[in-house]
Formats: C-alpha cells, sequence, structure tokens
C-alpha cells in the first residue's frame, strides 16, 4: 500500500509539471506575450517614468521602444514644470516659514512682561515704490510707570497680490529708533496700512489697535518741531525780559499811586451876607490854598453844584472834608438858632442843610473837633447865645497860626 501511494503521488507531479510548461507556451504567444515581454525587459531596464509607463500601457499601434521614445521626447519640458512647481513649492514653503519666524519675533522673544502695552503716536505715513516709511514719536521713560527696553513696531499690509495679508507681523525696534521702512516685493502694490507702535515687552495676552493709512488718501502728517536758532532764541529773550519788565514797572507804580494818601480836603461853610463878605471868606480860602491845604467853597465848583443840587453837594462835601471851616456871621448863627423858617434862596437852603449836618455829627461825637470856627475881622457878632458847637473860635488873622495846628490835628493848648 505505500509503495501505490508513492506510485501515485510521482504521476501527479509530472502532471502538474506538464500543465506548467503548457502555460508557459501560451502566455508566450498571442496578445499576452508583449505585456510578458515588456515586464521583463521592464526589469533589464533602468527604472524611470517612461519605462513605467510604457510597461503599464497596452497598445497595438506602436511598440514599447517607440512608447518610450515618444515619452523621452516630452520629458524635459515635463521636467522643466516640474521643477518650477516644486521650486515654486519650496520657495513658498521658505517663506512662510521666514513670515511666521517675522510674525511671532515679538511673541518668540526671550523677554516677556505682564504689563499692557503703552501706545505711542504715529506721526507720518509714507508710501514709496519698493517700502513704507513710518515715524513714530519719541516716548520718554521716565514718564512711564514701568521699564520697557524697545519699540513693538506691529503692522499688517493688505493689497491683491500679497500672499500673507492676512496675518499681522511684528518687528521689535531699539528704544533709540523712532522709524521703520516696510518692505515691499515688487508686485505688491498696497491699498491699505494697518500698523501700531507700542512699548516693549509687553503681555502675550494684550491686545493692540491698529490704526489705517492708504496711499490715496492724504498723507497723516504732524509736524515736527524745529529747533529755534540763537538769532530768534534772543530776540525771543529780550521780547520777553521787556514784556516782564513793563509788567513790574506798572506794578509797581500801580503800588506807589495806590500807597500815595489823597489829598485831604477842607470845606467852607459861611452864610452869603453880601458879595463883600463872600469875597473876605474867599480872600482867606485862598491864603489856605497857597499853604498846601485843599479848602473848597462853593464858587470854585460852579458845575458840580449844578449837577448834584446845591443841599446834596454840601452835605456830601462836609462828610468827605477832614475839617469844616465855619465862617461865624449874624446871618449864620440865627438860621443855626432859629432855624429856616418860610421861603428861602437855594443858598439859605443848602447853608441850613449844612449847619444841621454839623449839629448832627456833633451830637453822634460829642465833639466839636471836626469844626474850626472863624469871625472875619470887623465882624460885628451880638452877645446872644453861641450853638455848642461855636464856643470855640478864632479871630482872623490874629489866630491865623491856631488855626493851622487845628487843620493839622494839633489841639490848642491853653495857658493855666
Amino acid at each position: 500500500m505505500p509503495n501505490g501511494l508513492q506510485t501515485i503521488s510521482k504521476r501527479f507531479s509530472a502532471f502538474l509539471t506538464v500543465i506548467y510548461f503548457l502555460g508557459a507556451a501560451t502566455l508566450s504567444s498571442g496578445k499576452y506575450a508583449s505585456l510578458h515581454g515588456r515586464l521583463l525587459r521592464s526589469k533589464r531596464d533602468p527604472p524611470s517614468p517612461c519605462h513605467l509607463r510604457c510597461a503599464s500601457v497596452v497598445s497595438k499601434v506602436i511598440s514599447f521602444e517607440e512608447c518610450v521614445a515618444r515619452c523621452q521626447e516630452k520629458l524635459p519640458s515635463h521636467r522643466d514644470t516640474m521643477h518650477k512647481n516644486r521650486k515654486k513649492r519650496d520657495s513658498s514653503s521658505i517663506r512662510q516659514q521666514r513670515s511666521a519666524e517675522y510674525q511671532n519675533e515679538c511673541m518668540t522673544s526671550a523677554v516677556q512682561s505682564r504689563n499692557k502695552p503703552l501706545p505711542v503716536k504715529i506721526r507720518s505715513v509714507e508710501f514709496k515704490e519698493k517700502d513704507i516709511d513710518v515715524v513714530w514719536e519719541k516716548k520718554n521713560s521716565f514718564k512711564t510707570d514701568y521699564n520697557w527696553s524697545a519699540y513693538a513696531f506691529i503692522y499688517k499690509v493688505r493689497c491683491d497680490r500679497c500672499d500673507d495679508d492676512k496675518t499681522a507681523k511684528c518687528k521689535i525696534i531699539p528704544k533709540n529708533q523712532t522709524d521703520y521702512s516696510v518692505p515691499l516685493a515688487q508686485w505688491e502694490k498696497p491699498d491699505y496700512l494697518f500698523a501700531a507702535v507700542v512699548t516693549f515687552p509687553f503681555s502675550k495676552k494684550a491686545s493692540v489697535s491698529l490704526e489705517t493709512f492708504s496711499p490715496y488718501a492724504p498723507p497723516h502728517k504732524i509736524p515736527m518741531p524745529t529747533e529755534a536758532k540763537k538769532d530768534t532764541v534772543k530776540l525771543v529773550s529780550s521780547i520777553v525780559g521787556g514784556i516782564a519788565a513793563g509788567v513790574v514797572m506798572l506794578l509797581l507804580l500801580f503800588a506807589l499811586v495806590k500807597k500815595r494818601p489823597c489829598r485831604e480836603l477842607y470845606y467852607t461853610c459861611y452864610y452869603p451876607e453880601s458879595d463883600a463878605f463872600r469875597n473876605e471868606v474867599a480872600s482867606i480860602v485862598n491864603y489856605f490854598r497857597q499853604n498846601g491845604y485843599n479848602v473848597i467853597m462853593d464858587v470854585m465848583v460852579s458845575t458840580e453844584i449844578t449837577s448834584q443840587g446845591p443841599t446834596r453837594w454840601g452835605e456830601s462835601q462836609i462828610r468827605k472834608a477832614k475839617k469844616v471851616l465855619v465862617f461865624l456871621s449874624p446871618g449864620l448863627i440865627n438860621l443855626a438858632l432859629d432855624g429856616c423858617d418860610g421861603f428861602q434862596s437855594q443858598d439859605t437852603n443848602r447853608v441850613w442843610i449844612e449847619l444841621e449836618v454839623l449839629r448832627d455829627l456833633y451830637t453822634h461825637n460829642r465833639s466839636a473837633s471836626k469844626m474850626v470856627c472863624i469871625t472875619p475881622p470887623d465882624m460885628p457878632l451880638t452877645s446872644g447865645p453861641l450853638p455848642l458847637w461855636a464856643k470855640v473860635s478864632y479871630k482872623w488873622p490874629d489866630d491865623a497860626l491856631e488855626i493851622l495846628k487845628r487843620l493839622n490835628d494839633r489841639p490848642k493848648i491853653l495857658a493855666i
């Protein structure tokens, strides 16, 4: 039995060998013979795109060699296109990598802080053919709440041909520099520039608002302060010094005028007995005026009397005067004792009002220090009673020195 199985096994192996050779002969003939040959030749030829392509294509029109030849003729232009695409892809990748690094310059810096960025005012933005010049004002570090070491210039350019116009970039500028030029590619024509300048370092969580600048809008410029010339400084200094000196002189003059005492006023009260008596009183008044005393009487200020009225003018003069020179006469004494009865002239009414004011002052002060009673020469006075304020009187010109003493507030010393 084992010998029989071995015999069957040998016969089956021989049958399979015959079938294999028959299949190989079939593949080597017919339409599959070409594909088989191409596969064998593709294994012998060096691996190239054309060999692989032609080996995978089954065609009755052209041979394998002709397919490879045509493919190799078209290969240079195809290689150039692939090379350009690869170069463009590599360039774009490098540019994106550099842009990412450039964009994150503020964020990737080793110097960081928790403070908020302080805004810096942009003075001018000028769009040029190859760049954009930005100038900002200098920030004084002594006026800030914390220390900062540089400026952070954050910007974003928007244009039709820009590749990365949606991403804002950040550039760290030294502290002693207040300008920066934004580089532009040859094909870039910016429509807008969004920019801001802040102090650096600052917190990563802080937000910064960007200002909008356009080349089509009027330039955003702030006039830069210019240094004044030496001649201008001298001229301005001299003008300011002259104005200051003039103001000081005016203040001193005003102080002197204000400090200077007003000229004291002395008023004359008399009853117009006659024209001769009026002239005699006027001559005595002139004597005091010549000696420096500002003594006035009604005939000297007629215009002022007309504007105010005789009675009101006389009352106001008595209240303003330092002393009142009362010239005693019979008509004045009778008017002081008996009063004003019936119709009288304006002069009489004025004198009566003046006597009433003198009596009120005497009653209020209980003193006749404001009145200086003078008896003119050759004036007959009755031996009748006198008003209380007229008890002390001086004769003219015998008591002229005593009258001057009274005008100077020097009381009369009576002999014991």
